[in-house]
C-alpha cells in the first residue's frame, strides 16, 4: 500500500506540471494573439487621417529597436532592416521582444546568368559600371544594354564580339557536331550565316544544311570548316591570354 500511495502521489506530481505547462503555452498564445488584435486595430487606425506626431509616438511605444545592416552583394550595395517590436502585459515587468526581418533586393543580380543579357549585367555590376559606360564599350546606346539586360531583346549578330571582348569570355553554350559548332563559331565572330558562307567559300545553301544536321562537309570542305573553327578558337586562346 505504501508503494502505492508513492505512486499516486508521484503521479499527482507530475499531472499538476503538465497543467501548469498547458497553462504557461496558453498564456503565451493569449499574449501572442492579444498582440495581433492590436496591431490590426493600431494599423486600421494608423490607415486613418491622423497626425505624424501621434504616428510618431505609436511607433515609439511598439518598436524596442530599429537595426539597419548594409552589405555587399556581386560588388552591389544592399540592405536588410530588422525591427524588434516590443509588446508587454500590466502585470509582466519584462517586455515580449518579438524580432522580425526585412530584405529587400533593390537590385536584381543574374547570380547564375541564363542569358547573354544575364552574362553582361552581372559583369557590369560587378565592375560598377553604369549601362550608358557598357553601353559606349560595346558601340550601342545605353537602351541596347537595358534591353539586354531585362531580357527583351538579344544583342544583334554585330555586337557579340565587343560583347565577349567586355564580359571577358564567351558566354554562348558549347555545341557538339559539325552544324553546332559552326553556327557558335560564326555567331561569336558576329558573322551571317551569308558572311561565314563567303569565308568558307561555299554557297549559304550548303551552310544552312550543315548547321541543320542535314549533311556533314566532306573531303576539301571538311578541311574549311576545321581550319574555320581552329582558326576561331586560336583567336579566342590569344584573347584570353593577352586579357
Amino acid at each position: 500500500m505504501d508503494e502505492i500511495g508513492k505512486e499516486e502521489t508521484a503521479l499527482e506530481a507530475q499531472v499538476a506540471e503538465l497543467r501548469s505547462k498547458l497553462a504557461g503555452a496558453d498564456s503565451i498564445n493569449v499574449t501572442i494573439s492579444s498582440a495581433e488584435t492590436l496591431l490590426a486595430s493600431l494599423r486600421k487606425r494608423l490607415d486613418e487621417p491622423i497626425s505624424w506626431e501621434v504616428k510618431r509616438r505609436l511607433v515609439e511605444v511598439l518598436i524596442a529597436s530599429i537595426q539597419v545592416d548594409t552589405f555587399e552583394d556581386w560588388g552591389v550595395k544592399q540592405t536588410s532592416a530588422t525591427v524588434n517590436y516590443r509588446f508587454s502585459q500590466p502585470d509582466q515587468p519584462m517586455p515580449l521582444i518579438v524580432t522580425q526581418s526585412y530584405g529587400r533586393r533593390l537590385v536584381r543580380i543574374p547570380t547564375e546568368p541564363k542569358t547573354i543579357g544575364d552574362h553582361i549585367r552581372k559583369r557590369r555590376l560587378s565592375l560598377k559600371l553604369l549601362q550608358r559606360e557598357v553601353a559606349e564599350q560595346i558601340g550601342v546606346d545605353a537602351t541596347s544594354v537595358f534591353n539586354w539586360e531585362a531580357n527583351n531583346c538579344q544583342p544583334e549578330l554585330r555586337h557579340i564580339p565587343a560583347i565577349i571582348a567586355f564580359i571577358g569570355y564567351n558566354p554562348l553554350p558549347e555545341s557538339e557536331g559539325w552544324g553546332g559548332q559552326l553556327v557558335r563559331c560564326r555567331t561569336t565572330l558576329g558573322l551571317t550565316q551569308k558572311e561565314a558562307a563567303g569565308r568558307l567559300g561555299v554557297d549559304q545553301g550548303t551552310l544552312a544544311n550543315w548547321e541543320q544536321g542535314k549533311r556533314d562537309p566532306t573531303g576539301a570542305f571538311m578541311s574549311r570548316v576545321q581550319r574555320f573553327l581552329d582558326d576561331d578558337e586560336e583567336r579566342r586562346s590569344s584573347s584570353r591570354r593577352a586579357g
